[in-house]
């Protein structure tokens, strides 16, 4: 089994979510990204097997997400 790990990275900011996923990429993992707590809730579909949520953004924050995430 050579699946790779899923992350779903979940932040408001771009150049984090960006640099962020060169280096989960460069460790081998496939990483999505999400900029807010709704677009998490999309990602959902594709399956992450973590998420990396990011506690303070506008809108839907991590705390919200989480609470939805679980469900």
């Amino acid at each position: 089994m050579n699946e790779k790990i899923r992350v779903l990275m979940v932040d408001d900011e771009e150049q984090f979510r960006a640099t962020t996923k060169k280096l989960l990429t460069r460790k081998g993992f496939e990483t999505l990204l999400a900029a807010s707590g709704e677009e998490a809730l999309e990602q959902l579909k594709e399956k992450p097997d973590v998420i990396v949520l990011d506690i303070k953004m506008p809108g839907m924050d991590g705390h919200m997400a989480l609470r939805e995430i679980k469900k």
